[in-house]
């Protein structure tokens, strides 16, 4: 059914509800067409008298927006996709943070009807703050003492205790990194990646995590915790939003998100020394994780690789993607520069490799 405002003779709609089957849904490219079911939908659901909405920045998959009620201020997220994302996550995530005792923007609201939004929308509370980078450069705290509160809170996340039923997806569930073999081989392909530097990079990175992942226990992953993702309200709290992406997986999963380049990092000196100043206040904070310092090191950079391939991964190789490829290949192999590789690649297995990257042309 095709549900749109009346409209006088000659006008355009602006947009469309609950459209089905292949027709454009202007819906979720119209923001201010949101506004009115969205008014309406909220005070259906939830009893609310909404007095204003404002357009926030959202994702490309969500459309979010600032709602002002009669119960105070909250955040509706409008799903831009059927599949993603996964709201029973979603909630027992946030069951599991009230349960520990970590603060979050907690869920009000969720529903995934198809009406009057395609994907349904939810609705969390509204945290007052500012994102990290901006709490720091406008001197509200110090880097170091940020990073240290942050590790404390992410020390918190990570005991956590996971349950049975426990929806959340885990990442390499035997330990075994091999499914990164068909990405690298993927971006070797779109990048023109040497069978020499492919191999090198294949065992640094499945080897290293491979062999760490049996010394790790498994735990409760935000898997995007960079500091766009942090609220620092006033009273010097950090409350992590957006966990669409959360896994089961390796404490170095996290840890290896807020250490990676930033061009913000440049606001405070040198990008390589600010990283080390991070990662020292950091684990200061979160305190022991069993692994040496090189070893921490060397599984931050195989996950950095990881990030690396995979962002490169997101745009095809011609015009500027195939610049992306070219500065990505660069940076892993300046990763790699810092560890020695005498490992000899057998003349069978370089023929495997080959043969198997030309196969996927």
């Amino acid at each position: 059914m095709l549900c749109f405002r009346p409209l006088r003779n000659g006008q355009k709609p602006n947009f469309y509800i609950n459209s089905k089957g292949n027709m454009k849904n202007n819906l979720l490219k119209n923001k201010l067409g949101m506004i009115g079911p969205l008014k309406k939908t909220i005070e259906s659901d939830t009893k609310y008298k909404v007095d204003r909405i404002k357009e926030l920045t959202g994702g490309s998959m969500n459309y979010v927006f600032k709602v002002e009620t009669s119960q105070g201020t909250v955040v509706a997220r409008i799903f831009a996709k059927n599949d993603f994302p996964d709201d029973k996550k979603l909630l027992w995530v946030d069951k599991a943070l009230k349960k520990a005792g970590v603060n979050t923007a907690r869920i009000i609201f969720c529903t995934r009807k198809n009406k009057p939004f395609r994907f349904g929308y939810m609705l969390t509370e509204f945290v007052e703050g500012r994102d990290g980078w901006s709490a720091i450069r406008n001197g509200d705290v110090s880097l170091q003492k940020y990073f240290e509160t942050f590790g404390r809170l992410l020390k918190r996340i990570h005991a956590i205790r996971l349950s049975k039923n426990c929806p959340l997806k885990t990442s390499s569930p035997k330990g075994d990194y091999g499914w990164f073999r068909d990405v690298l081989r993927n971006f070797a392909r779109k990048s023109f990646l040497s069978e020499k530097s492919y191999v090198r990079i294949q065992d640094f990175v499945i080897n290293t995590l491979t062999r760490y992942a049996l010394r790790c226990k498994k735990v409760l992953c935000h898997c995007d915790p960079g500091l766009q993702n942090h609220i620092y309200t006033k009273n010097g709290r950090i409350i992590l939003i957006d966990w669409d992406l959360a896994e089961i997986d390796i404490f170095f999963r996290d840890f290896s998100v807020i250490t990676i380049d930033n061009k913000k990092m440049d606001l405070f000196g040198k990008r390589q020394a600010v990283t080390r100043l991070i990662q020292k206040a950091f684990l200061r904070g979160y305190g022991r994780t069993g692994f040496t310092s090189i070893e921490i090191q060397r599984a931050t950079d195989a996950h950095h690789i990881i990030s690396h391939v995979q962002n490169a991964l997101a745009y095809p190789p011609i015009g500027k993607g195939a610049v992306r490829y070219k500065r990505t290949t660069k940076e892993i192999l300046k990763i790699l520069g810092r560890y020695p590789y005498t490992v000899k690649v057998s003349l069978y297995l370089s023929c495997v490799i080959l043969k198997s990257m030309l196969l996927l042309e």
